[in-house]
């Protein structure tokens, strides 16, 4: 599978593959990495990226993956965003009060 198809793979899709052991969740995470590193000048989309975490939080879903016969829900399913319960306190968050308008980091208390 090339880049754009593992990126534009419905998550349904994703788990599937997964959890049949024919998808990584390192060989998905470098492939949506690598998009959005192809199109970030064109779109400009992120305030900032935690790409290292996420390869190590994949790899840690691949082993999960190797020794369980049945993961969790969404385990090794990327996703562009983070809810405020699940950002660590060292990453800023992002907020967009208006549509239309650029994001703009929040600090943290």
């Amino acid at each position: 599978m090339t880049d754009l198809d593992l990126c534009y793979m419905p998550a349904s899709e994703a788990l599937r593959l997964l959890k049949a052991k024919k998808l990584s969740p390192v060989e998905l995470m470098q492939a949506t990495i690598r998009r959005a590193e192809a199109t970030k000048a064109t779109i400009n989309c992120f305030t900032f990226t935690h790409f290292d975490e996420a390869m190590d939080l994949a790899g840690k879903a691949e082993a999960k993956y190797a020794r369980a016969p049945g993961p969790g829900r969404s385990r090794g399913c990327r996703s562009a965003s983070r809810t405020r319960a699940t950002s660590r306190a060292s990453q800023p968050r992002t907020a967009r009060c208006c549509p239309g308008m650029p994001s703009v980091a929040i600090p943290r208390r």
